[in-house]
């Protein structure tokens, strides 16, 4: 029961500010930890209870994949990626 994995425009244009190494991870996670059982990581609480958050930590920095379920249609729409500072405020303003 694997789900297919969609990288948004807006997960997209935070990756690119992150560094190789970490969109290399990103990817990596995606591929084999989210699209395998989406649902083992965080729910989120209101009003960001649409998304699910999968952390990961590289060179002592935590970071943060945000990605929404479509249970029906077996997909993951990664919505964000970004370090934790800042990550939920980022969040809400592309969730809007």
């Amino acid at each position: 029961m694997e789900f297919s994995v969609y990288i948004t425009r807006s997960a997209k244009k935070s990756a690119k500010k992150l560094p190789l190494l970490v969109r290399h991870e990103v990817v990596r996670l995606s591929r084999e930890i989210i699209a395998k059982n989406p649902y083992d990581a965080e729910r989120l609480q209101k009003p960001l209870d649409e998304c699910h958050s999968f952390h990961f930590k590289i060179n002592n920095v935590h970071y943060r994949i945000a990605y929404r379920i479509i249970a029906d249609e077996k997909r993951v729409d990664v919505v964000l990626v970004g370090s934790r500072e800042g990550f939920y405020e980022r969040l809400t303003r592309v969730l809007r």
